[in-house]
This record gives C-alpha cells, structure tokens and sequence, in this order.
C-alpha cells in the first residue's frame, strides 16, 4: 500500500504543469545600435546615411560631412573678423593719440586704455570660444564613454580579449584624464595666460612677461606631454597584445577542436566565421565612431581657428601700425586660443 501511494505521489508530481520561458536572443550587436541615440539632434542628421551596425560608405559620408562644414566656414569666419577688426581698430586709435604725445610719460594713458580696450573688447569673444571648447571636449568624452565598449565587446568576440581591455582601460582613463586636466588644470592657465598678457601690457613688461612665458610652457608640456604618452601606449599595447591575442585565440581552437568528438573540428572553423561578424560589427562601430567625433568637432574647430586666424591676421596687420605692447597684446591672445585649440584637438586625438 506505502508503495502505492508513493506512485500515485510521483505521477502527480509529473504532471504538474510546466512553463517554460523563451530565452533572451544575444546581443550580437554588443549595444552598438545605441550609439546613435546619444548623439544630438546636429550630428544625427550628419550622419544620416550611416549605421554603427552596418558598414557604409565611409568616403562618401566623410566629404558630406567636410563640404557641409566647408559651405558653413563663412558663419564661422565673419564674426571672427569683426572681433578682431574692432581690435585692431581700438588699437590703432590709441597709438593716434599716443602719436600726438611728445614724452613717453604723456604716452602712458593711451597705452592704458588700449590695454584695457582690447581685453574688454576680447573677453566676450574669448569666454565663448573657451565654452565652446569645453562643450565640445565634453561631448567627444561622454561619447567616447558609450563607444569604448562597444569597440571591447566586438573585439574581444572578434579574438582580441586582450586587446580589448588594454583598449577599454587605456582609452578610458586618458579620456578621463584630459576632461579632468583640461577643466581643472589647462583652461585655468589659459584664463591666467590672458589676464598676465593683459597686465604686462598695461605695465609695460617687467616679471609679468616671464609668469606669461612659463605659463605658455606649461600649457605647452602638458598637453604635448598627454599626448606622447598616449600614443606611446596605443603603440606599446599593439605589439604586447597582439601577439598574445594571436597566441590565445589558437590554443583556444585547439582545444576546442579536441575536446568535443567527432564534430570539434567542424565547430572550430565555426567559430571563424562568427569571428569575421564579430570584426564587421568594429568596423562598423569604428567607421560610425570616426564619423560621429569628425561630425561633432568639426565646427567648433573652425569657429576656434577661425577666432585664432583673425587674431593672428590683426597682429600681422598692427605690428609696426600700433603700439608695441598692444601688438604683443594681439599676438599673445592670439596664442591663448592656439592653446585652446590644441586642447581640443588632443581630445580629438584620444577619442
């Protein structure tokens, strides 16, 4: 009877119902397909024609995004020359008045008023461009922050595991680095660099010129300096990690290929194939990557040049036309924002 009844236990237990759940299909877009999502609403019509899954054209899409920019150039440049002309004609009307003085005492006034003149004229012009800037170095960050592991997923499928986390870490962390060094660290000294070219000019000289110059150094070392060091170990990690990635991914096959019978070796030229999707899919992301950052800096950096040309231009054009501390006013603006642009241009460089 205890038999019996245990019977009856088990078959009821059997056909309890059962539910079963369909299984989440794989990623095998690794997340790239969220890249365009991030994008503001300027670069996503910018890229239009492209898809972080599927390759495309990279040619063509690239020289749409350069003439688009290039048809804009004028936007950027016309405001630029009216900055600088408006300096440059504050300073030319101060060494009319300078002119008319017989003693360089006499002299001091003009040259006072010029100083204060051009800063005030710049300062709008300037704090935008260094906003503009800063945005735009923002921007190239939190993307670069979405795009990295994508890149490391797909590479790491693709049979660069190790490559992929020297990429992911190493990207990461100089990403990082020049955000934090370049508000806290790089655009303080510029500021710094203005307001001591503005003193020396007011002050004809003296210590100021030479805080002026080792500032200039600094900003030039750190930036020169981050730069080195990145693309010294972008090259280091590419030798040491591709041969260990080539090394692992064949006494992986191997193995693969002998521990499953019969059909271990069917399996591992498989796992070529799925390999090759794997590297399409970095292409892909990496073509879109390229094309997103070019989209989203490219108009900043011309407004920037534009802005650095100008100044450069009314340097060139008032050396010999104005007073002497009013040129190496123009001239030492002029390479605030070349400082400006290279920090830009180095988060360009590590994106």
């Amino acid at each position: 009877m205890r038999k019996i009844l245990l019977a009856i236990l088990a078959l009821l237990l059997l056909a309890m119902p059962v539910h079963a759940q369909e299984a989440a299909e794989p990623d095998v877009t690794f997340g790239a397909e969220k890249l365009e999502h991030v994008l503001d609403e300027e670069t996503r019509e910018a890229l239009s024609g492209t898809s972080p899954t599927s390759a495309g054209d990279f040619g063509k899409e690239l020289w749409h995004i350069v003439s688009s920019a290039i048809s804009g150039a004028g936007l950027a440049l016309r405001p630029a020359l009216v900055s600088a002309g408006k300096v440059l004609a504050a300073a030319m009307l101060c060494a009319f008045a300078s002119g008319a003085q017989e003693t360089d005492a006499m002299k001091l006034p003009a040259q006072l008023a010029g100083a204060f003149a051009i800063t005030a004229l710049c300062t709008r012009d300037v704090s935008s461009m260094i906003g503009l800037a800063r945005e735009t170095i923002t921007k190239l960050s939190d993307f670069t922050a979405l795009l990295l592991p994508v890149l490391s997923s797909s590479l790491a499928a693709s049979g660069g595991s190790v490559s992929a986390g020297a990429l992911l870490a190493g990207g990461s962390f100089a990403m990082s680095l020049l955000t934090k060094l370049a508000s806290g660290v790089l655009i303080p000294l510029v500021y710094v660099y203005i307001l001591l070219s503005a003193a020396e000019c007011a002050t004809d000289g003296g210590g100021l010129g030479r805080f002026r110059e080792l500032g200039g150094k600094a900003l030039t070392l750190l930036i020169k300096g981050l730069c080195a060091v990145f693309t010294a170990y972008l090259s280091l990690s590419r030798v040491l990690t591709g041969s260990a990635d080539a090394f692992a991914l064949k006494a992986a096959q191997a193995a693969f290929s002998g521990m499953v019978p019969v059909v271990g070796s069917m399996l591992s030229d498989v796992s070529e194939s799925l390999l090759a999707s794997a590297g399409l899919i970095r292409s892909a992301a990496g073509a879109f990557g390229i094309l997103a950052v070019i989209s989203m800096a490219i108009m900043p950096f011309l407004r920037l040049g534009a802005y650095y040309l100008a100044l450069k231009l009314a340097g060139a054009i008032g050396d010999g036309a104005v007073m002497k501390p009013h040129a190496a006013l123009l001239s030492n603006l002029a390479s605030a924002m070349g400082y400006m642009l290279a920090i830009a241009a180095s988060a360009l460089w590590m994106s």
